[in-house]
This record gives C-alpha cells, sequence and structure tokens, in this order.
C-alpha cells in the first residue's frame, strides 16, 4: 500500500512537471515568435538605415559639388569683374589720349592757320 501511494504521488509530481514543461514550450514559442518579429524589424531598420546613410552621402557629395561650382563661379565672376575694370581703365586712358591728340592737332591747326 504504501509502494502503491509513493509510486501514485511520484506520477502526480511527473505529470504536473510535463504540465510546468509544456507551459514553457508554449512559452518558448510566444517568445520565439517575438523574437523573429523583433529580429525582422530590426533588419528592416536597418536596412532603412542603411538606405539614409546613403542618402545623406550623396547630398554630402552633391552639396560639397555645389560648394566647389560655386567657388569656381565666385572666382571667374571675380576675373571677369577684374577685365571689366582693366578694359575701362583702358578706355579712359584711350579717352584721354584721344583727347590729348585732338587738342595738340586743334592747336596745330590753329598755328598753321595763323601762319
Amino acid at each position: 500500500g504504501v509502494l502503491k501511494a509513493e509510486t501514485l504521488i511520484k506520477a502526480q509530481e511527473l505529470e504536473c512537471k510535463l504540465s510546468e514543461i509544456d507551459e514553457l514550450k508554449s512559452e518558448i514559442e510566444v517568445r520565439s515568435g517575438e523574437m523573429k518579429r523583433l529580429k525582422s524589424g530590426f533588419r528592416a531598420k536597418c536596412k532603412y538605415l542603411a538606405r539614409v546613410e546613403l542618402e545623406r552621402d550623396l547630398i554630402e557629395a552633391e552639396a560639397q559639388r555645389a560648394k566647389e561650382d560655386l567657388s569656381f563661379c565666385r572666382s571667374e565672376l571675380f576675373q571677369i569683374k577684374r577685365e571689366i575694370s582693366e578694359a575701362s581703365g583702358a578706355m579712359r586712358g584711350s579717352k584721354n589720349e584721344q583727347r590729348v591728340v585732338k587738342e595738340y592737332s586743334d592747336k596745330e591747326f590753329t598755328a598753321r592757320k595763323t601762319s
């Protein structure tokens, strides 16, 4: 009778342990599913982040090119302004020369007329 009672108690303990094992298996499946969803979400975020970083790099490269273009345009504009300034100065000088030549010619003409 004692052996039978001990066996019955052991059987109940084993059933209880099996029930706990089944609950743990179920919890493992639930958590595995959560992990898979999190992993999938993480991968998607990594891909998105990689795409954003690539876009940022492209924008930075385009900004650098625009900066270089702006610098080039500024130097070209400075060169053009300098050339215009030099040409303007040369034109003023040329007009002065023309005035001096005209005055000299007028004096020569007046001097010849009076002689």
